[in-house]
């Protein structure tokens, strides 16, 4: 049985304190004290994915409802640099966002509303003057739920869900030089969503995904000539794996965040080099759909996820010992998708959308600094990080 005590870790040593002009609405709270409006304009921020570039600025894809466009954001150190990358008809949905060796973004999306004859998959690469936007895979139902990854050549590989009229489908397509060249990975009657996608050291891809049809977690790798699949954890008939967020650390073993119900809960799956641990990071019932991991330079896992039943858009942080939890925002309405990365000192960077103000939303915790100063810290010593929240302890 687990139990919840509350805790209050602070970890302080000194800080020099810099006083930098933020350019966008920002509030400030303890634990997070930057969470900025990131873009208001109509309901926009859907379906947001964010990675940090090598200043470790944060850029974001997104989608905006009221337009239909694709669009992104870019933090410049003053403010945020927001531009329609395709407005196309409507696109946008289901979008994933990669940066390459130059630091240009490369994004993945769907074109196509409304259901059922959802249609194309999409993607789109900045040159340095322009966006080329190219359409990856063709016909109704292609590109659900995108991910997207560049390998050491910056050759994008996409993972996404292929439904009716053609079965529902995983499925993954990589850039062959002057095509596409696609294969089905998993099929399935029921359906197979949330697939996320990664690439290894010899740039073979790694999917975590939900499979409908067996009700739970499922791993699959490529190996060269095929692809080896796992079924890692199953729940009810009635309960389905929703998001799964994937992460390789530096010795290529999978770490997995994923939601399976019933409840449903938010869990975390890891493979040790034997076997595969499994734990249940928040038991609190009607955890949302979406999920987002990364790794920190211990190898410690961060996760951010939504909590519906206290609409809360929540942050954990496993110690090496026990979960902490605590909450980002609070929302009255949380949307579509939710993104995290840490920067090199392990501060956590997310976007999410909120619903009850259809904006897009960008919080990091990094110590009092806007993102303007994120370049000052590699001048600190350290800084002041807090984690208040729920603890997780076993019996």
């Amino acid at each position: 049985m687990g139990k919840h005590i509350v805790r209050e870790l602070a970890l302080a040593v000194s800080v020099v304190v810099l006083v930098v002009g933020l350019g966008s609405t920002t509030s400030v709270q303890a634990d997070f004290p930057v969470i900025q409006t990131v873009d208001s304009v109509g309901n926009v921020g859907d379906w947001p994915s964010l990675v940090l570039d090598s200043s470790y600025y944060p850029r974001i894809s997104y989608y905006d409802f009221t337009n239909a466009d694709l669009k992104y954001a870019a933090w410049n150190g003053t403010s945020w640099a927001i531009e329609t990358v395709d407005s196309t008809g409507s696109v946008g949905v289901w979008n994933s966002l990669a940066l390459d060796s130059s630091g240009y973004p490369h994004i993945s999306y769907q074109r196509g509303v409304p259901a059922p004859n959802y249609g194309d998959l999409k993607y789109a690469a900045w040159n340095g003057l322009s966006w080329d936007i190219e359409t990856a895979e063709s016909g109704s139902n292609q590109g659900g739920y995108s991910s997207l990854a560049l390998d050491s050549g910056d050759v994008p590989h996409i993972a996404y869900y292929r439904c009716w009229p053609y079965g529902n489908d995983l499925m993954y397509t990589k850039w062959g030089g002057s095509s596409w060249s696609e294969q089905m990975v998993d099929n399935g009657f029921e359906g197979i969503v949330g697939p996320s996608l990664v690439l290894d050291s010899s740039d073979n891809p790694h999917i975590s995904h939900h499979d409908y049809d067996s009700h739970g977690l499922r791993y699959t790798v490529w190996n060269g000539s095929s692809w080896d699949s796992q079924l890692l954890d199953t729940a009810s008939r009635v309960s389905v794996v929703y998001d799964t967020s994937l992460v390789l650390d530096s010795s290529g073993y999978a770490h997995i965040s994923y939601i399976l119900g019933p409840g449903p809960h938010l869990k975390y799956a890891v493979w040790d080099g034997s076997s595969w641990d499994i734990t249940t990071v928040d038991a609190v019932p009607n955890v949302n759909w979406y999920t987002s991991l990364a790794l920190d330079g211990s190898g410690y896992p961060h996760i951010v996820y939504y909590d519906d039943t206290n609409d809360n858009v929540n942050y954990a942080v496993w110690d090496g010992s026990d979960w902490g939890i605590e909450t980002v925002a609070s929302l009255s309405s949380p949307g579509y998708d939710i993104s995290l990365a840490l920067d090199s000192r392990g501060f956590a960077h997310i976007s999410y959308y909120d619903g009850a103000d259809g904006d897009l939303k960008y919080a990091n915790n990094t110590p009092e600094l806007p993102p303007s100063a994120l370049l000052g810290l590699s001048m600190l010593p350290l800084g002041i990080a807090y984690l208040r929240g729920r603890r997780r302890k076993e019996d």
